[in-house]
């Protein structure tokens, strides 16, 4: 069986992920607001409210411009999948995200600029190569940062314990 994938450019994969964090804390929240009254104190409301509260904690990751144009690729999430296996598909968006970012830090730093190189005119169109070291330095450092954020998003998602139906 062949395992089916997604590309997505990662101002995508960050907003497909936290659409479904929104998601799953919209469905969470209700169930918890439709919860007879005698049930509200009961351990599935009590996992259901720490649910929600880690979900809360989850945020959508700003994409710096520098990595606007890359894409990474995660496993097709399946229809009807459970609400834990969102939440991981969630988390694999953000991490696939944050590796996308480190592979373009390790293509960044492999770069050799010279002095002859400094205050050439850029050609025509948008250029995502830094004409300098320290455009390059400046490029890691936002990747960096949002690669960072996105693995700390992920890593958050992948802890949450979902409540069974019954």
């Amino acid at each position: 069986m062949t395992t089916k994938t997604e590309d997505y450019s990662l101002p995508d994969a960050v907003s497909t992920a936290f659409g479904e964090v929104e998601q799953l804390t919209e469905e969470l929240s209700s169930w918890l607001d439709n919860m007879p009254e005698g049930l509200r104190n009961g351990d599935k409301a009590s996992t259901i409210e720490e649910a929600i509260s880690a979900l809360e904690g989850v945020s959508e990751v700003d994409v710096p411009e520098c990595a606007e144009q890359l894409r990474c690729t995660v496993t097709k999430l399946k229809r009807k999948a459970s609400r834990a296996t969102r939440a991981n598909w969630a988390a694999e968006l953000y991490n696939a995200a944050a590796g996308a970012a480190r592979s373009r830090i390790e293509e960044l730093n492999e770069l050799e600029f010279s002095d002859d190189d400094e205050g050439e005119p850029e050609p025509e169109g948008e250029s995502t190569e830094p004409k300098t070291e320290a455009d390059r330095d400046t490029m890691v450092s936002e990747l960096d940062s949002f690669a960072d954020e996105c693995e700390n998003q992920g890593s958050d998602l992948e802890g949450i314990e979902f409540p069974g139906m019954y």
